[in-house]
């Protein structure tokens, strides 16, 4: 047979050196050797603690028990009284062993010997059950005593392969000799002796195979403790990172936040500035100059398509230059024969439009004056139909019309937190969109800031004026009295009316007899013309048509009404409920 290669040798070796590292948990590292021992020692002074006493009293037992009275001896044989003789002094003369492991683990546990007191524990005690079945030859020629020591010492100590190996190496020698000294009979000899071989083989590997479990379950721990502390460290470096992104996204926020702040400003400033500038270039210029498509203004704004016109000017499909955006431009003359006040209400609708950052009110983008003279706003164009086109197609389902009644309300509460009013919520001004949040409100030119009391007289609306909707006007409204939030939330009420029955709450004929319908006359329950609507939802309803304000909710309060009660018929989110838009409608009329 040829010689096998020293590669394929080698190969062989580093195969058996990984599969018993791999068995035996791994080779430690210097460190985890010795947290490992250390472990390993705590352990075996706390065992020693406990058996070193406990076996001080079995010695003791025994001795009592083996004692041979002088009053027995006579009737006992030679033999026998050796055997207890022997015993009796071989626990005598184990007791200071006992006595010395007691002593070092409890007085001295932290001095060096303490370290090979499992060592020399288990060495002494399996001579001393070696000893123990060489005297039983004298009598018996079992060996008992040596495998119940063998096995216990295995159990309790765990040594590795080499400490095992002296250890019952020494306790094997000893039992060897004590049988081949005490026992006459060859035969039994033989046979014990072979017997004690298994047992110390059977032990050793016992003994080896827990010391190899206890070495894994140390480094299991070891590896656990080490994951988490990894992951403890790394949660913490996450939480640092988020922490810090935080931050940055709030302090960015709070940048974009004063940019806001900043444009809406400048927009009123220049809103102002435009409202002084109208009456002067009103009386300079004269005739009736009119857009074309390609006009620029501003040096931004480039004129597209006329999408409508009114009394006040028109509306112009465009293209921010800036931003490539499409937006929608309204166009004022100053020499149209519109009343001055209606163009500074023109000018402020986007001073306060401008304070509104709400997603269901249409976005102001720009307001100004052209070098030709041409006063425009604008804003961006909107994709859809007004609810007016949709309302022909009959009366919605009490789901959709909660949906729409919470966003358009809470639209209403964005704008009463800038103290801004809106004060002609009706279907023309309300446009249905696919996208989120599912409608714009259009038109604040009615709008009036909450605290302009304080404006000049010239910049208000004049007391006692009725600006507004009739079908769509609060009882406060049309007595020309005190105008706060709450009337929105009475035109809010009337538009949930009409979208559930089809009809408009008071429907006689004449704009002052349903104006005085609104002040006089109680509005019916809309169960009573639509079937089908919940009472939660009627009641509500009821609530937004109170003739007293006081008696109303906010805005807010009725969207989170609405939005429960939608949530609770599971109803989708808006857009998704409206059908396609037939048309892009952006047609907006001036007042």
């Amino acid at each position: 047979m040829g010689e096998i290669p020293k590669t394929e040798t080698r190969r062989l070796h580093e195969f058996w050196q990984s599969l018993i590292r791999d068995w035996s948990g791994g080779k430690l590292a210097p460190a985890e050797q010795a947290a490992f021992a250390d472990e390993a020692v705590e352990r075996d002074i706390r065992r020693q603690r406990v058996l070193a006493p406990l076996m001080l009293l079995v010695h003791l037992v025994h001795i009592a028990l083996y004692q041979v009275p002088s009053a027995a001896r006579a009737s006992m044989s030679a033999q026998a009284f050796k055997w207890h003789r022997s015993l009796v002094a071989m626990h005598a003369a184990t007791i200071p062993l006992a006595i010395f492991l007691a002593a070092v683990a409890w007085w001295w546990p932290r001095s060096r010997g303490a370290r090979s007191l499992i060592y020399v524990g288990a060495a002494g005690y399996l001579v001393h059950g070696a000893l123990a079945t060489g005297i039983d030859q004298l009598m018996f020629t079992n060996v008992s005593a040596f495998t119940g020591y063998c096995f216990a010492i295995a159990v309790i100590c765990a040594f590795p392969l080499r400490a095992g190996l002296w250890v019952y190496g020494l306790g094997t020698a000893v039992v060897v000799v004590s049988i081949s000294l005490l026992q006459a009979d060859a035969a039994v000899r033989t046979s014990s002796i072979l017997n004690v071989a298994t047992v110390v083989v059977i032990s050793l590997a016992l003994s080896w195979l827990l010391s190899i479990a206890r070495q894994r379950d140390f480094t299991q721990r070891r590896t656990i403790a080490r994951q988490r502390d990894e992951l403890a460290a790394l949660n913490s470096d996450l939480e640092r990172r988020v922490a810090e992104q935080v931050a940055e996204i709030i302090r960015r926020a709070e940048e974009v936040s004063q940019l806001n702040a900043q444009l809406r400003s400048q927009i009123r400033a220049r809103s102002s500035e435009l409202s002084m500038a109208l009456a002067r270039l009103a009386k300079l210029k004269e005739g009736d100059d009119k857009l074309r498509a390609g006009s620029v203004l501003g040096d931004r704004f480039e004129i597209g398509d006329k999408l409508g016109a009114g009394a006040m000017g028109e509306v112009y499909a465009g293209r921010d230059r800036a931003t490539g955006a499409k937006v929608a431009i309204k166009v004022i003359h100053p020499t149209t024969a519109v009343e001055l006040d209606a163009m500074r209400r023109f000018v402020g609708e986007a001073a306060m439009v401008a304070a509104i950052t709400h997603p269901a009110v249409v976005r102001m983008i720009h307001v100004d004056l052209s070098a030709d003279g041409f006063l425009y706003q604008a804003q961006e164009l909107l994709e859809g139909e007004t609810l007016e086109d949709q309302m022909q197609s009959g009366p919605w389902p009490q789901a959709r019309v909660a949906r729409f009644g919470e966003v358009l309300c809470d639209a209403l509460a964005a704008a009463h937190v800038h103290g801004v009013i809106h004060r002609d919520v009706k279907p023309a001004n309300v446009m249905l969109i696919d996208k989120p949040p599912g409608l714009k409100l259009l038109d604040f030119g009615l709008a009036k800031l909450f605290d302009d009391v304080s404006a000049d007289a010239i910049t208000r609306t004049s007391t006692g004026l009725v600006v507004g909707t009739p079908a769509y006007m609060a009882p406060e409204q049309v007595m020309a009295q005190d105008v706060t939030g709450k009337a929105d939330v009475y035109s809010s009420g009337l538009l949930l009316f009409q979208l559930l029955a089809g009809r408009l709450v008071f429907e006689v004929d004449g704009a002052s007899r349903v104006m005085m319908s609104h002040v006089a006359v109680a509005p019916p329950d809309v169960r009573s013309v639509a079937s089908g609507v919940s009472e939660e939802l009627a009641r509500l309803i009821a609530d937004c048509l109170a003739k007293d304000p006081a008696k109303r909710p906010t805005a807010a309060e009725a969207s989170l009404r609405l939005r429960n009660f939608a949530d609770a018929e599971s109803a989708p989110a808006l857009e998704d409920m409206l059908r396609a838009p037939a048309s892009s409608t952006i047609l907006r009329r001036f007042r």
